[in-house]
């Protein structure tokens, strides 16, 4: 068993590790101080600036009902986007985009946020406050993200419907191995596991992890 949570462990650092997340700070910024982007790492997220947009304060929680994340702050877009209004997100590689957003209005729930990648429509997603859950804790309410799998490159975000607010935006890189477990100590002896850390004997068809190795089993 404990060698079951040392690869699960290890799984759930290099998903950790891929994800990277773009919030606007703590403190409102006027539309004349809106910096032209917001970047890191490798992760960039720019504004086309038409002069309606800015950031005020506001506490949002966005995740599932077990985990969420903490967003003191939302850039309000100022209305629908337009020609000289949207977000552009530049990613270093194939992956999953979450939006954190919630609607311009508690009661309207026909505003939307779409994702656009090489003129290919990505994610079409209608904002509803209804759709909030219950944490854990029984207290804190939650947020859904609007979610989609894109590729290395550019993003165009749009809001056609009317104003948006976006507390952040975070990219996952699609992780392509296990990088993070690497000895025989940590799996122990020649034991094989497929990639949901369960062990498998040697009939087993597939990616498996054998002596901190990622193989194919034939």
């Amino acid at each position: 068993m404990k060698k079951l949570f040392t690869l699960i462990a290890a799984v759930a650092m290099a998903t950790s590790m891929n994800a990277q997340v773009i919030s606007f700070g703590e403190v409102a910024v006027a539309n004349a101080d809106l910096p032209a982007y917001w970047q890191n790492g490798d992760v960039k997220l720019t504004l086309a600036n038409d002069g309606k947009p800015s950031i005020d304060t506001n506490t949002a929680n966005f995740g599932t009902a077990d985990e969420w994340s903490t967003f003191n702050t939302r850039l309000k877009t100022g209305g629908k986007s337009s020609s000289s209004r949207f977000l552009t997100l530049t990613v270093p590689s194939d992956g999953t985009v979450k939006i954190a957003g919630r609607t311009g209005s508690n009661t309207d729930n026909t505003r939307t946020i779409v994702l656009t990648q090489n003129d290919t429509e990505l994610l079409n997603y209608t904002f509803d406050e209804a759709n909030a859950v219950t944490g854990s804790d029984g207290a804190t309410k939650v947020y859904p993200y609007a979610q989609t799998d894109v590729k290395a490159g550019d993003i165009v975000i749009t809001f056609p419907i009317n104003g948006i607010n976006i507390y952040g935006v975070e990219f996952i890189a699609t992780t392509t191995g296990i990088n993070t477990v690497s000895s025989a100590q940590s799996l122990g002896d020649n034991a094989v596991y497929n990639l949901a850390g369960q062990k498998v004997d040697k009939n087993y068809k597939g990616v498996v992890i054998a002596n901190g190795k990622k193989a194919i089993q034939k």
